[in-house]
């Protein structure tokens, strides 16, 4: 095993909840690994809905961003498969998830995509800035369960 795959395992451990977990911090995660993706097109239909001529386009082109992001992900799960750690048998999990690759993961580049294009849009970059925070927490608790 490579330098940086023992370190990604050893980063997953340290992260990966374990049994004695209090059950209040698990329900916390399985919220947030959960629901927190329904957010997304929350912000992009708010946009549309409520949103000038500029602010729509801005919308569309977040979902064709994010589109070509999840396209350009299943490439890259097919050129560098890389087993989940439930699947090598690594650390606890408290969700059940697909038999699929784990890199890229399809939750951080929804989320990656949209913020990054509404904060380089500039026009609604405090939703883009909240995009990109509730990826990183969505892409912890799964880590996390």
């Amino acid at each position: 095993m490579n330098n940086l795959e023992t370190f990604n395992q050893a980063f997953f451990l340290h992260l990966n909840a374990n049994l004695t977990t209090p059950p209040w911090e698990i329900s916390t995660a399985i919220f947030m690994a959960d629901y927190l993706i329904y957010l997304v097109p929350l912000i992009l239909v708010s946009l549309w809905c409520w949103g000038n001529e500029s602010q729509r386009a801005l919308a569309l082109k977040a979902c064709v961003v994010a589109l070509i992001a999840l396209g350009i992900n299943q490439l890259l799960s097919i050129a560098w498969p890389h087993p989940r750690p439930f699947m090598m048998g690594l650390g606890h999990t408290f969700i059940p998830h697909a038999v699929d690759s784990s890199f890229p993961s399809d939750h951080a580049t929804v989320f990656a995509a949209i913020g990054l294009t509404l904060v380089f849009a500039n026009i609604r970059s405090v939703a883009g800035w909240a995009a990109l925070l509730l990826g990183v927490c969505v892409a912890w608790a799964r880590i996390f369960l």
